[in-house]
């Protein structure tokens, strides 16, 4: 999934309407602070995983502004365009697919557009803001070892599928202990069974 084009009106810093387009590859947005850097995050964020609560989309709201619009084009590995439209005032959306140069919609209601999200970004906002999702609060660490147990975390909840869960690095460590116990002592005793299964089958 790549992101593509970003527009954003009323939204945080941003009153009127801007438009932020995106590049292959790394994309770096530099400014003094309050400048809106993470209200581009946020807008991201916003139009995939629109804020649940009415006190969490006001906050979102630029200050005298009576709108709060985010948009947010992307495009999948096999090429398909897809837009995700919010207004944060009404919550309201929409997502839709372009198709031989027309936006055709596929749906209207929050649970439709979540699903339809979800399989496109393999995750849900817990995942999202947990792993994906990293603010520059997120890597201000003390030393080279707290960014690699922090930047570790962030991959094994990744890979995990959800925070709580089994990580990568633990389920990978229990199947390196499984081989090793198959290849120590035991080993005779496996081969030894395997000899004998064996037999039976050919009788």
């Amino acid at each position: 999934m790549r992101l593509t084009r970003l527009v954003m009106h009323g939204f945080r810093s941003y009153g009127e309407p801007v438009e932020v387009r995106f590049e292959p590859g790394v994309n770096v947005f530099l400014g003094r602070n309050e400048a809106g850097k993470t209200g581009i995050l946020l807008a991201i964020q916003a139009a995939l995983y629109s804020p649940r609560t009415a006190a969490e989309r006001e906050v979102l709201v630029a200050d005298g502004s009576d709108v709060c619009q985010v948009a947010l084009e992307y495009t999948l590995p096999d090429g398909s365009e897809f837009r995700v439209d919010r207004d944060l005032v009404s919550h309201k959306g929409s997502i839709a697919q372009c198709r031989e140069g027309s936006w055709l919609t596929l749906a209207t209601s929050v649970g439709d557009i979540a699903r339809i999200v979800r399989e496109h970004t393999g995750c849900d906002d817990a995942l999202f803001r947990a792993t994906l999702l990293v603010r520059h609060e997120g890597v201000e660490v003390g030393d080279a070892d707290d960014l690699t147990r922090s930047l570790s975390e962030r991959i094994e909840l990744l890979v995990s599928g959800s925070p709580g869960g089994v990580s990568a690095a633990r389920a990978v460590k229990k199947l390196a202990d499984s081989v090793k116990e198959l290849s120590g002592p035991r080993a005779g005793l496996i081969a030894a069974a395997e000899g004998r299964l064996r037999e039976a089958e050919s009788v």
